[in-house]
């Protein structure tokens, strides 16, 4: 039976799509899924450096790294709709993080989560507090972000989407608006997460997608980072590739790793029941030197073991990377 909810999206693909080259676990068994947007994770994929293994990676401009804050406070009342009890209202959020500060609210900085949240609060004539599917950090872009909110139910889905769309200026769109079903939380209910990273590597970057593309200044050779991919691909502790939080574990399942070139960019598809913080930009700073062949495809086993966040390279950075997808189980 379809999700109630009525949000469009494509059919589910968790394993990737298209041309990609995908590896899968062999014991990756797939659950009946629904896919809200086009084309990620509680934990955090995002901006913030690390500590740093050998290799440069090219920066844009502008792509400092900020800590979350959980501060954030409604504008003032601007009604579209009647107030009311309150109704789950289930969002699916596009956004350029470029501008922003990671989606996660902070003081006195511009956030994708405070923007969403003072506009709501402006339609809702009283303060909205929302919930994202994954908390991407400073950098980071979106295409399927999902994101609740508990609103009064005599707003309309559809003019909150076209009211948010009109004010929130052209950095975040909400793709689709619609009543969430009974239970659904947009972080706790999500069972797949499809993050995506984009490199150019052909040594003549179109400056128009610096902001989307990383530009990588020598050739990458797919099947060796194909090779290197494998050892990842189940369940890990992947604490080389990600960054620690006290008391959080590293401990995760990555259902698929699919490495493709399309449109004459390479494209990286990684699909996980979650991620920790800064996993994928890890996992992909390993490749991007195997690839140019700086590193032994077969050095990943090695990495992955050694648990040290040294031996993995450095992160990759945030302005390739995109979530692209929620997935969630069919109600």
């Amino acid at each position: 039976m379809g999700d109630p909810s009525g949000l469009p999206g494509p059919r589910v693909d968790p394993a990737g799509s298209g041309n990609h080259a995908t590896a899968t676990p062999a014991n990756g068994g797939t659950r009946a899924a629904e896919t809200l947007a086009g084309g990620g994770s509680p934990g955090r994929e995002g901006s913030r450096g690390g500590r740093r293994g050998g290799g440069e990676f090219p920066q844009p401009p502008g792509s400092e790294a900020t800590e979350p804050d959980p501060a954030g406070a409604p504008a003032e009342a601007d009604p579209a709709g009647a107030p009311g009890p309150g109704r789950r209202l289930r969002m699916v959020v596009a956004y350029d993080g470029g501008p922003f500060s990671g989606f996660a609210r902070q003081r006195d900085r511009p956030t994708v989560q405070g923007e969403l949240e003072e506009a709501l609060s402006r339609l809702a004539e009283g303060p909205v507090r929302t919930v994202g599917a994954g908390r991407t950090d400073a950098g980071v872009h979106a295409r399927g972000q999902v994101v609740h909110a508990d609103v009064p139910q005599g707003l309309d889905p559809e003019r909150v989407r076209r009211a948010l769309n009109g004010g929130l200026g052209p950095a975040i769109t909400v793709r689709a608006a619609d009543w969430a079903p009974p239970g659904f939380d947009a972080r706790l209910s999500a069972r797949r997460r499809t993050y995506v990273y984009r490199v150019d590597d052909s040594g003549d970057p179109d400056p128009l997608l610096r902001g989307f593309v990383l530009a990588w200044p020598r050739s990458l050779d797919l099947p060796r980072m194909r090779q290197a991919a494998r050892p990842l691909l189940g369940e890990h502790d992947f604490a080389a590739f990600c960054r620690s939080r006290q008391g959080a574990t590293t401990t995760r399942r990555l259902r698929s790793l699919g490495i493709r070139r399309l449109r004459g960019l390479v494209e990286l598809r990684l699909v996980a029941d979650a991620f920790c913080w800064q996993m994928v930009r890890g996992i992909v700073g390993h490749l991007l030197l195997v690839g140019d062949g700086r590193r032994d495809p077969d050095s990943t086993a090695a990495v992955l073991a050694a648990a040290d966040r040294s031996r993995a390279g450095n992160i990759a950075p945030a302005h390739g990377l995109v979530l692209e997808s929620v997935t969630y189980v069919r109600r």
